[in-house]
């Protein structure tokens, strides 16, 4: 704003110069309007300009247009980025609302008196609690659940039935009474006549083979 007030002063000064100099003369163009041709200002020529004035005519006519054109647009730019730094300040959780509204429509001023009381924090500090609270209500949600404690182990609703690891005896073999089975999950293969080793061939699906 400083930077815009001081250009803007430059350029009235400029044109001062030039005006009461009388160094300016506007420039019309007949245009048909209603069947009567009426002047149609579009803009000024500058003529017999000193030399000591040449800066106030270069400034009369890049100012105006392109210079301020493109300052206009910086300024959004900057107006922008400011507005997002400022709420991501002061409104961690609703900094996009209050940023796009306060761009779009002139009330930037009646967010910022909302948010006067607030305490300033870093929009990253606030990323990491907010981050580190989920990581907690997962871990609580876990040990109510019989997930996974904190220390690694496994709760009492082990979604996974890893019995080596909790040192209990494997489950019963759903097949050890057809036979082939040794009542521990595991098989006997040492029959050397193609009959089952378990309590008896009649048990034996295969035993005909």
């Amino acid at each position: 704003e400083f930077i815009y007030a001081v250009l803007m002063i430059i350029y009235y000064v400029a044109q001062g110069l030039i005006f009461s100099g009388g160094y300016a003369q506007a420039v019309s163009e007949q245009m048909l309007v209603g069947g009567q041709e009426i002047p149609l200002f579009t803009g000024y020529n500058i003529y017999n300009l000193p030399e000591s004035l040449n800066w106030a005519g270069w400034v009369f006519t890049y100012f105006a247009n392109a210079f301020f054109s493109w300052l206009d647009l910086l300024w959004l730019v900057g107006y922008v980025f400011i507005t997002i730094s400022f709420f991501q300040t002061y409104s961690n959780r609703y900094y996009v609302f209050f940023a796009i509204m306060s761009v779009l429509f002139p009330i930037s001023g009646v967010f910022m008196f909302a948010v006067r009381n607030n305490r300033g924090k870093n929009y990253i500090q606030y990323i990491k609690e907010r981050q580190y609270r989920q990581y907690q209500q997962y871990q609580e949600y876990m040990r109510q659940n019989g997930g996974f404690n904190n220390q690694g182990g496994s709760g009492s609703g082990d979604p996974y039935n890893n019995y080596e690891n909790r040192g209990s005896t494997p489950p019963q073999d759903p097949f050890d009474g057809m036979g082939g089975g040794s009542g521990d999950g595991s098989s006997n293969g040492n029959s050397s006549s193609g009959n089952s080793s378990g309590s008896g061939s009649n048990d034996d699906p295969f035993s005909d083979l």
